[in-house]
């Protein structure tokens, strides 16, 4: 282990910094796995496939899959910034997102990514760089700055930093089920980002982020072992009038598991018409050829899914800090 390092701190330049990010991201995995016949196995990192090693910690853990996901990061409007060593070694990376949103979230900077590589830990490396993130997001006039912590660790640096719990994320399941629809759910092509909805399922990213992987998804199937599944979306109307827009995904080891994206309207925030919206989903999914729905909803929209019969199956943080510029 270095004893001692610089540490200096730049933007994502290009493909010549693509390895040592994947270095970095690499570092955090003990042991790899694969699946084999549904039976998770250890392996050696060369035997594994670009999705083998995409499933043990996403596209930057593949010097292929790596170059698609900063393609997606930019078409985002997204930046990265890297922790050098010494002026010659990547040590550490983050991501971040603009994103302009309907309340509660509002104008803000989404911290996507943050990574240390293990060997350089508890050096204050990921300090300097959400400091870095946070610097660059104020110089551009952007005064809230969110996250999810991945766990306690980052947790607790982003507390030191002032962020603090803007609400819980309850990631809630439902087996579908027959039922006649108050809802029609009228199949549209992919269009542009619907940023006049709030995005009330799935925002464990920024709601543009989250858009431009779901359009994107498909883009990885040409590296080897990827088979990711056409994403359907559809007009939610009530009353002929749109309420919001839903995305269907299939969930990549699990075809009959729907992860759903909700966006929805600010004036149909109302819990009855939650309810409603989320009852049909499922009804909506089945008919589809899927077996259970997922969704991830915060803490305030949470009681009209489980007033449909959703069932909680855990929860992260949201987290979000305030400054003035």
């Amino acid at each position: 282990m270095v004893l001692s390092v610089e540490i200096t701190i730049r933007e994502v330049q290009g493909e010549e910094d693509y390895p040592g990010i994947v270095e970095v991201h690499c570092s955090d995995v003990e042991r790899w796995y694969k699946y084999v016949d549904g039976r998770k196995i250890e392996a050696r990192y060369k035997e594994l496939t670009p999705f083998e090693r995409w499933l043990n910690g996403g596209p930057w853990m593949d010097l292929e899959t790596i170059h698609l996901h900063f393609d997606i990061l930019k078409s985002s409007k997204g930046k990265a910034f890297i922790a050098i060593a010494n002026n010659e070694k990547v040590v550490g990376e983050a991501e971040i997102v603009f994103s302009e949103e309907p309340e509660p979230y509002g104008r803000y900077c989404f911290l996507e990514v943050l990574v240390v590589h293990r060997d350089y830990r508890r050096r204050g490396i990921g300090t300097k760089l959400v400091k870095h993130c946070l610097e660059y997001a104020r110089s551009h006039g952007y005064k809230l700055f969110d996250t999810i912590p991945e766990d306690e660790r980052s947790k607790n640096l982003y507390i030191k930093l002032g962020f603090k719990r803007m609400f819980y994320l309850y990631k809630m399941r439902k087996t579908c089920e027959k039922g006649v629809a108050s809802l029609y759910f009228k199949r549209i092509p992919a269009g542009e980002h619907p940023k006049d909805k709030l995005l009330i399922s799935g925002h464990w990213y920024s709601s543009v982020y989250i858009w431009q992987n779901i359009l994107r998804a498909q883009d990885y199937n040409k590296f080897k072992g990827f088979n990711f599944k056409e994403p359907l979306f559809f007009e939610i109307i009530r009353n002929e009038e749109v309420m919001g827009l839903l995305s269907f995904q299939a969930h990549f080891l699990n075809p009959k598991l729907s992860i759903s994206y909700i966006w929805v309207k600010p004036r149909y925030l109302v819990r009855k018409l939650l309810t409603e919206i989320a009852r049909c989903i499922a009804y909506k999914a089945l008919e589809l050829g899927f077996n259970e729905v997922f969704v991830e909803v915060d803490e305030v929209n949470a009681p009209a899914f489980l007033s449909a019969k959703y069932k909680r199956i855990g929860k992260v943080e949201y987290l979000r800090k305030f400054y003035e510029c």
